[in-house]
């Protein structure tokens, strides 16, 4: 991660935000926990990876959250996380 401005998934959002309104646009596969606001009302994020992050997204139909993974236990313990990668 190089910052916003050199994250070719970042750059290519808010191409294609240039063109249409998306709430959310979903990546996967870059591994680094990522849900960030590249404009008003439209967020980037990556779903980031089992692995090193213990990260996954909820939707209930309006609100799409990234979280990461605390436990074994109840998921009521588990964090939201938001902005560039999760350390």
């Amino acid at each position: 991660w190089l910052g916003a401005d050199k994250e070719w998934l970042v750059q290519y959002c808010k191409d294609e935000l240039q063109k249409q309104h998306y709430d959310y646009m979903i990546f996967g596969h870059r591994h680094l926990p990522i849900d960030m606001e590249v404009k008003p009302g439209s967020r980037y994020v990556n779903l980031g990876d089992w692995i090193s992050y213990y990260t996954y997204a909820t939707f209930d139909g309006d609100e799409l959250k990234l979280m990461e993974r605390m436990s074994d236990g109840p998921l009521e313990v588990d964090v939201q996380i938001s902005g560039g990668p999760a350390a």
